[in-house]
This record gives C-alpha cells, sequence and structure tokens, in this order.
C-alpha cells in the first residue's frame, strides 16, 4: 500500500492497482489501517454496482399516436383498438411505442408477446 497524494484531512492510496481516499485518522502511526480504512480499501477492491436499471417493456406498433396534451398521448392499434397513456411511461423508437409490462396488463392496446428490457 502507497500514498499517492495527501491532502490536509484526507489520503489517497493503492493498493493491488486500486486507488481510493482515506481520511488522515483512518491510517494508524504504524501505517496500518482502522476498521474504517479497511472498508474504504474492500469497497475499491469490490467492482461498482451498475446504477442504470432496467425495465421490461412490450412491443406496440401503431397506426396513429397523437399527443393529446403535455402529459398523455392516444396510441391506436391496428386493429382499431386505443387507448390513452402517460407520456413519462412511454417511449417512441420509430413506429413502434415502447410500454411498460405493468401499463400493458392495465390497457387495451394490441401489442407484442416478446418482453423487451430497457435502461430507465
Amino acid at each position: 500500500m502507497e500514498i499517492l497524494k495527501e491532502t490536509e484531512k484526507a489520503k489517497l492510496l493503492s493498493y493491488n492497482g486500486k486507488n481510493f481516499w482515506i481520511q488522515k485518522r483512518w491510517m494508524r502511526k504504524d501505517g496500518t489501517l482502522t476498521a474504517k480504512g479497511e472498508e474504504a480499501k474492500h469497497q475499491a477492491e469490490v467492482p461498482a454496482k451498475k446504477t442504470a436499471k432496467s425495465k421490461p417493456f412490450k412491443q406496440c406498433k401503431y397506426c396513429e399516436a397523437r399527443h393529446i396534451s403535455d402529459k398523455a398521448v392516444l396510441i391506436k392499434s391496428f386493429d382499431g383498438q386505443e387507448d390513452i397513456f402517460p407520456t413519462s411511461q412511454i417511449k417512441f423508437i420509430k413506429n413502434v411505442a415502447l410500454i411498460p409490462t405493468w401499463l400493458v396488463d392495465k390497457k387495451s392496446v394490441q401489442v407484442s408477446n416478446k418482453i423487451f428490457w430497457q435502461t430507465v
């Protein structure tokens, strides 16, 4: 473990090719780390978790999509079914609308059976 940089209150350490910051008080005079310092070292070793969440969507090929207000869109399917959806929940890609699966179950519009996972 080597000290790369030192400020008034913190130290930048390098251990096994990973860099991490600790508070100065987390390092003892003999160079060993306290419990908090060991925790910071362990967090640097563990890869970071994904922050982007994926949610399931179903695909709806629509015949007509019309914005009826800033917060709502009317989607009409090729079979004549139509329903109103909130614009905050719908994603449009070319001539396809991606609708969350939980919302599809509540509405009556023609959708595919295949589930698409999209990051939100």
